[in-house]
Parts: structure tokens; C-alpha cells; sequence
């Protein structure tokens, strides 16, 4: 079996409302990472529209891309999952995270390898972002906590990560799993079990992604995904033993905020991220 403990296995979903134009920007920007041994896994999720099967069908023949085809749309979590289970037994060193409109810059890779090979306690690691909007244009800096102390702290707060900057060593990819029942969260749900089970977390302070936001992505809630959201801050109180007086004010004002009207969300999402 080919030796792939220096390769990091990129996994991103496909489905059909997908933008070709930012799906070709993604997956150019992890083909051109500046660390180069890379397998690029796109699971297409009930992929119908042209456009997109037209390029996959242009880029299925590189060596480094590997295209798994669903006729059913599963949803993220469910490809996700199969694809971990597809990696699983092959040596990867790396599983990194990767959605179909973002661009991760060219250094991504190399700096997060190099970070975990300095640092053999760290097990995920995850980056800051500059969020663009639908032009390409920066509308934000993202900045994330750094340390493993930091981030179990701040989880009860907001998610700690930013799941499409993320990198598994994998060496844990048997405890990667997404939570195919949940409508929402699932990332939230995983980094609390994994840092209830005492895998370290670190975010690098530099800015190695384009995280793409939609002009109405404050609006995005529905009650089943909000429930999922509050009772997910509850979980990881009692997971990670994060009981205290101000956690629960944090959990029932994300409640209050979610559940208002959306110019008042719209004001809290610009003022309060």
C-alpha cells in the first residue's frame, strides 16, 4: 500500500445549489495548495444540474481527485461520514475539511501540517477566516480562540472552530463522526465529543480561508434547527462540565436572539460574531 502519512485527504460535498463558478474557485484552491501531496474527495450529493456534472466530469481523471457519485442527496453529515469511512483504512496523516464556496489560501496545508507536526498533543486544528460575500469581497475578519483552555471555553458561547478550515490528525479518524440526525450542528456536536474524550483543539492565528456568507445568512434558523442549537449549548455544559451562571445566560440570550425578528438578528449577527 502506497505510504500516505505525509497526505492530507480533503473532504467536500457536492449538491445541486452549488455555484460551478465557486465550486472551480474551491477545488482550484486546494489543487494549488503550497503543500502538494493531496487527495481531494468530492462526494456529489444527488447531483442533477449540468453545469456541475459537466466540470466534475471535466476533473475526474486527475490523480489527485477521487469523485464518489450519489443519485439520492444525503445530506452533509451522510457524505461526510462515507467519506471518512472511505478514507479510513488507508493512512491517511491528514483529514482536512473543505465546502464547495469557500477558498482556502495557498499556505493552508503547509501551515497547518507543519503545526501538527511541532505539536504532537494537538489532534484539530482549525484556522482564523476573512468572510466574503457573494462578490468576493472581504466584509469581515474572523477571528477564532486559539488555544485548547480557550476554545472548550468559548464553546458554550459560539461553535469554537470554523468547520471548513479544520484539520484532523488521522490518527483519530475513527472518532470522527457527524451526527447524520441532527438538521443542524452536527460540526458543533463532533468538537464537543472529541474534546470530552481529551482531544486537544488549536486554532492558528492566521487568516487561511475565504469563508463565503450570504447577504441573508443570519436568517437560516428554522424552530427544529434552533432547538438543536440550544439544546447542543446545554449538551456541552454538561459534556465538558461548563456549568456557571454566566454560560447559562449566554445559552438562553442566543435563544431570545434567535427567536426574534430578523432586523433584530441582522443587528446582532453584525455587532455580536
Amino acid at each position: 500500500m502506497e505510504n500516505k502519512s505525509k497526505t492530507v485527504a480533503v473532504l467536500m460535498s457536492v449538491y445541486d445549489k452549488d455555484s460551478v463558478d465557486e465550486l472551480r474557485l474551491a477545488i482550484n484552491s486546494i489543487l494549488e495548495q503550497t503543500y502538494h501531496s493531496v487527495d481531494l474527495y468530492i462526494y456529489s450529493d444527488g447531483v442533477t444540474q449540468s453545469s456541475l456534472l459537466t466540470y466534475l466530469n471535466e476533473i475526474k481523471n486527475k490523480s489527485d481527485v477521487r469523485i464518489i457519485y450519489s443519485k439520492d442527496n444525503n445530506g452533509l453529515a451522510f457524505a461526510l461520514n462515507y467519506m471518512i469511512n472511505r478514507v479510513k483504512h488507508q493512512g491517511y496523516g491528514y483529514i482536512a475539511r473543505m465546502d464547495a464556496d469557500d477558498i482556502s489560501l495557498p499556505s493552508r496545508f503547509e501551515e497547518q501540517v507543519n503545526f501538527l507536526d511541532e505539536n504532537s498533543d494537538i489532534s484539530v486544528i482549525g484556522t482564523n477566516c476573512f468572510e466574503i460575500n457573494s462578490e468576493g469581497n472581504i466584509i469581515f475578519q474572523k477571528k477564532m480562540p486559539e488555544t485548547n483552555d480557550e476554545i472548550k471555553s468559548f464553546i458554550i458561547k459560539r461553535s469554537p472552530l470554523i468547520h471548513p478550515t479544520v484539520m484532523f490528525r488521522g490518527s483519530i479518524i475513527d472518532f470522527i463522526n457527524y451526527d447524520n440526525k441532527l438538521l443542524n450542528t452536527q460540526d458543533y456536536y463532533l468538537w464537543v465529543e472529541l474534546l470530552s474524550q481529551g482531544f486537544k483543539f488549536h486554532n492558528l492565528q492566521s487568516n487561511l480561508l475565504l469563508f463565503r456568507v450570504a447577504s441573508e445568512f443570519y436568517k437560516r434558523r428554522g424552530i427544529k434547527k434552533i432547538g438543536n442549537e440550544f439544546f447542543g449549548r446545554l449538551y456541552a455544559m454538561k459534556k465538558l462540565n461548563q456549568y456557571s451562571l454566566l454560560n447559562f445566560f449566554f445559552v438562553f440570550s442566543l435563544l431570545i436572539i434567535r427567536l426574534s425578528p430578523n432586523c433584530i438578528k441582522k443587528i446582532c449577527y453584525k455587532y455580536l460574531r
